[in-house]
C-alpha cells in the first residue's frame, strides 16, 4: 500500500484503497498475498544400495486355524441319511417317509427282520412217545347188573355194600336180599404209578383172584384180564 496519492500527493489514510480527494485508486500494482513457494532441492539424494543388503528371514507360515473336531473326538457328524426301507413279503416299503432321521426307522427295521417262531402243534409236541394214561375199571360179569363199569381211582378204592360206612364200589345191587355174601368193607384196590393190588379187609366169605384166595395183609397184583370175586359177584380187571 502508498503511503501518498500518486496523481494529487495527498496522504492517504490508513487501509484506503482510493484516494479521498481525487478518487484515484492508490494500489500501483496488484499485491500476490500467496506466499512463495520453496525454491527446489539441489542437494545430491543418497540412493541405498539393496544388492549388498542382507536378505530378511523368510516369513514363517501361518498355523493352520484351529479344528474343533481335533478336540472332540466323538462328536457326531451329520450323514446324509436315507429313508429304512423294509421289505415285507417281497414288497418294498419306506418306513417312516418323510422323516429320514426318525428314531424309529431302526426299530421297525430290526422287527421286521425279526424271526417268529413257529406256532404249529408239531413244533411243540415232546421228543419222546407219549405214555397212554391208564384208566382201570372193574366191569361184571355175574351180579345182578352184567357189564355195570366200576371205575378205579388213584389211592384206595373201597368194595364193600354201603351201611353205616362209605365205600368206593358199592355191590348192594349185586346181589339179591336172599343170599348176601359181600361184607359192608369186605376188600381193598389200590391204584399206584399205574399198577392195581388187591387186598383183602379180613371179609367173611373172602376175597379171590382167579380162583385163589388173598389173604388180609397180603397184597396182590391184579393184571388185565384177571378176574376178582367178591363174595358171590364175579368183576374183571379191564384198561380203557
Amino acid at each position: 500500500m502508498v503511503a501518498s496519492c500518486p496523481r494529487c500527493r495527498v496522504a492517504a489514510l490508513n487501509r484506503a484503497r482510493v484516494c479521498v480527494r481525487c478518487g484515484a485508486p492508490l494500489f500501483s500494482a496488484p499485491v500476490n498475498l500467496e506466499a512463495p513457494l520453496p525454491a527446489p532441492m539441489t542437494e545430491p539424494v543418497m540412493v541405498l544400495d539393496i544388492l549388498d543388503c542382507e536378505p530378511l528371514p523368510p516369513t514363517p507360515a501361518l498355523a493352520k486355524p484351529f479344528d474343533d473336531s481335533a478336540a472332540l473326538p466323538n462328536r457326531p457328524r451329520t450323514v446324509p441319511h436315507e429313508p429304512a426301507r423294509a421289505h415285507v413279503a417281497g414288497a418294498t416299503l419306506p418306513a417312516h417317509p418323510g422323516l429320514p432321521d426318525h428314531p424309529m426307522n431302526e426299530l421297525d427295521e430290526a422287527l421286521v427282520h425279526v424271526t417268529i417262531p413257529a406256532t404249529d402243534r408239531a413244533d411243540h409236541a415232546p421228543g419222546g412217545p407219549v405214555t397212554p394214561t391208564v384208566k382201570p375199571k372193574l366191569v361184571v360179569l355175574r351180579g345182578m347188573k352184567i357189564g355195570t363199569e366200576y371205575p378205579l381211582y388213584d389211592g384206595r378204592n373201597v368194595v364193600g355194600r354201603f351201611a353205616d360206612k362209605p365205600v368206593d364200589i358199592d355191590l348192594v345191587s349185586q346181589e339179591s336180599l336172599e343170599q348176601i355174601w359181600c361184607s359192608r368193607q369186605h376188600a381193598v384196590l389200590m391204584f399206584e404209578k399205574g399198577t392195581v393190588f388187591l387186598e383183602d379187609l379180613n371179609s367173611l366169605n373172602g376175597t379171590w383172584l382167579n380162583g385163589v384166595r388173598v389173604h388180609a395183609g397180603q397184597p396182590r397184583q391184579v393184571k388185565a384180564g384177571d378176574v376178582v370175586q367178591i363174595g358171590t359177584v364175579q368183576l374183571k380187571l379191564a384198561i380203557g
